[in-house]
Formats: C-alpha cells, sequence, structure tokens
C-alpha cells in the first residue's frame, strides 16, 4: 500500500520526502531570478530615464552658459574702462570653461543612450563653439588695440563675424535641446 501511494504521489507529480527539498530549492531559485530580472530590468529602465533627464539638464545649461559668456564678452568689447573690460572678459573665459564641461560630460550620456544624432549635434557644437572662441580672442586683441586708437575698422568687421558665429552655436544648441525634448525612454511619454 505504501508503495502504490508514493507511485500515485509521483505519478500526479506530488512532492515526498527527499525531493521536497529540491523542490523548495528550485522554487527559490526561479522566485529569486524573477525578483532579479525584474528588479535590474526596472533599474536599466530608470537608469536610462535618469540619463536623459540628465542629458536635458546638462545641454540646457550649456545654452545657459554660452549666453552668459557670449553676453559678458559684449561687454568686455562695449565697455567704457579697460578695468571693466578685463572684467567682462574674465567672466567670458568661465563661462566658455563651463560650457566647455558641460559639454564633455554630455557627450558620454549621448554615446550611452545611443543617440548618434544627438552626439554629432553636440559635436558640429563644439567645432562652433571653438571658431566662436577664436574670434574672441581676435575680438579682445582688437578692443585692446582700439584703445590705443588703431584699427577700429577691424573690431566692427569681427563684430559682424561673432553674431554670426554666436547665432550658429545657439541654433545648434536650440536643436540639440528640442532633440533631446522629444526623446523618451519605453513608454514614457
Amino acid at each position: 500500500m505504501i508503495d502504490r501511494r508514493r507511485s500515485d504521489h509521483q505519478r500526479l507529480g506530488l512532492v515526498t520526502g527527499r525531493r521536497r527539498g529540491s523542490a523548495i530549492t528550485h522554487l527559490a531559485l526561479v522566485v529569486f531570478g524573477l525578483v532579479v530580472t525584474s528588479t535590474t530590468s526596472g533599474c536599466s529602465r530608470e537608469s536610462a530615464l535618469y540619463r536623459l533627464a540628465e542629458a536635458q539638464r546638462l545641454s540646457a545649461d550649456l545654452a545657459v552658459e554660452f549666453t552668459k559668456g557670449s553676453d559678458a564678452a559684449n561687454r568686455a568689447v562695449m565697455a567704457d574702462t579697460d578695468d571693466a573690460s578685463a572684467d567682462f572678459a574674465r567672466q567670458a573665459e568661465q563661462a566658455a570653461q563651463r560650457v566647455r564641461r558641460s559639454a564633455d560630460a554630455l557627450r558620454p550620456l549621448l554615446v550611452d543612450l545611443g543617440y548618434a544624432e544627438e552626439t554629432g549635434l553636440l559635436e558640429e557644437f563644439g567645432r562652433r563653439f571653438d571658431e566662436y572662441r577664436a574670434c574672441m580672442k581676435v575680438d579682445v586683441e582688437i578692443v585692446q588695440l582700439s584703445r590705443c586708437d588703431s584699427n577700429v575698422r577691424s573690431l566692427a568687421s569681427t563684430r559682424v563675424q561673432q553674431g554670426t558665429l554666436t547665432n550658429a552655436c545657439e541654433a545648434t544648441l536650440r536643436s540639440l535641446r528640442d532633440k533631446l525634448a522629444k526623446r523618451t525612454i519605453g513608454g514614457t511619454r
């Protein structure tokens, strides 16, 4: 009778005796696997969402710092005194350093998220920003010369070039921010 009960239990798939421990272990491993899978997939999505938000924040910081630097550079050129000009030039340089740091922090996020188009826009901004900075250095030299009453016409021509470069940088940053604003992770938007 005992042998018949054991075979009935085995036929019905019921767990008995020694097999109970292995079944509990198997069940625990399945539950653990499900928990780990759901947790890591949730973290990955959250992590991607966090990285997207961070990329959006950094691109906004880039635009703000670029505008601050551009304004300070304009004030440096238009300042009445050499001291005021030097102070504004320092502010412009500090803003340029913050722009560079934000761009450097943004680049790996965009690459990690697989945003090739946005990475390209950031690279384009970098090239334009380098041109803008070169123009600003020439501008500062011309301002110094103009204070000595030499070559004021050159100042006017570099101001036009600076405006063109500023507009190009701002347009690229605006495109980058717009692209990032449209990005979503999974079904969040």
